[in-house]
């Protein structure tokens, strides 16, 4: 059998990684003290809303 896993970056569309049952492993993001997994913890409006406010990455 084979599997096609990817990380969070490669934004495919949820109508392709359910035909292909595609599993996805989120990122690691790091702003200052504060780890987030992309995906999970953290959503893009929210990862783009820090990452302009943010003094420290």
């Amino acid at each position: 059998m084979i599997k096609i896993v990817t990380d969070a970056d490669a934004s495919l569309p949820e109508e392709e990684m359910d035909r292909y049952d595609i599993t996805t492993i989120p990122l690691w993001v790091h702003f200052g003290e504060e780890t987030f997994r992309e995906g999970v913890d953290l959503t893009t409006d929210e990862f783009y809303a820090r990452l302009t406010s943010s003094k420290a990455l």
